[in-house]
């Protein structure tokens, strides 16, 4: 079964603000790659 995923701004926006605070207030550019790309998984099983 195929899923519609609809993002929304606000979702979209919560997102952008975890990357920025792993990014430039923990500076922990790995913990960014890793949700980034964990996130990515998590989106393409549904």
């Amino acid at each position: 079964m195929t899923y519609n995923l609809i993002i929304t701004d606000e979702a979209d926006e919560r997102m952008q603000n975890l990357l920025h605070h792993l990014l430039h207030h923990i500076k922990n550019e790995q913990a960014a790659v890793h949700f980034i790309e964990n996130l990515e998984k998590i989106y393409s099983n549904l």
